[in-house]
């Protein structure tokens, strides 16, 4: 069997090396913007998200970025809601402003538990947010109640509630436990290491001259 030529080696590393970005893509460069998790099922109170109604927590990144996705705690279902609807707010002199984009959150599967069942929705056209400005995550369901547990952490956030389309502040509390997350999309770091892989091809080309 003929030993490996310089040229196949070559060939199989950069081989290896797309793949490795490809499958690296949706992983890579997750950040952080904002989180108050984990959340405190024994210690605190939880906060009910009811039909017709919406639940308003302020919040200030840490971090700028898109905001791709959003996680949040429940503990308990009352058995008829599936689904939460997730919006980013702008801040409007301390109330939930603009809608900034929403996400679907699945709750079907949340029981009553001492554990905490974290859910995770995305956002569709994910909003930009910046650190230092304040923001709002505003909670609904067209059905049922659920619970939102508070964090674990000793801070407070301003809370606003609103059931007709005007907000009402009912001031500092325990804020609940949620993160928002900003997820790079696979297709850009896929693209770069496609670049990189033509990079290392003409590299080798020119080598071989």
């Amino acid at each position: 069997m003929a030993a490996p030529t310089r040229d196949s080696r070559s060939s199989l590393a950069l081989f290896a090396f797309t793949g490795f970005l490809l499958l690296a893509a949706p992983f890579a460069g997750a950040t952080t913007l904002f989180t108050s998790l984990p959340a405190d099922p024994g210690g605190g109170e939880t906060y009910t998200v009811s039909a017709l109604s919406q639940f308003g927590m302020q919040f200030s990144p840490t971090v700028s970025g898109p905001a791709t996705g959003v996680d949040v705690s429940f503990d308990f279902n009352s058995g008829s809601t599936a689904i939460v609807d997730a919006t980013l707010y702008t801040d409007n002199a301390g109330l939930p402003g603009t809608s900034l984009g929403s996400a679907t959150l699945d709750v079907s599967g949340v029981g009553n538990n001492s554990t905490p069942d974290v859910i995770t929705g995305e956002f569709a056209t994910p909003p930009s947010l910046t650190v230092g400005d304040n923001y709002w995550l505003g909670l609904s369901t067209p059905s049922g109640d659920i619970g939102v547990v508070d964090s674990a952490a000793s801070s407070n956030d301003t809370q606003a509630f609103t059931s007709s389309d005007v907000w009402s502040s009912f001031g500092a509390r325990q804020i609940g436990g949620f993160q928002v997350d900003s997820t790079p999309e696979p297709g850009g770091l896929a693209m770069l290491g496609a670049g990189a892989c033509t990079a290392l091809t003409i590299l080798r080309r020119r080598a071989r001259r």
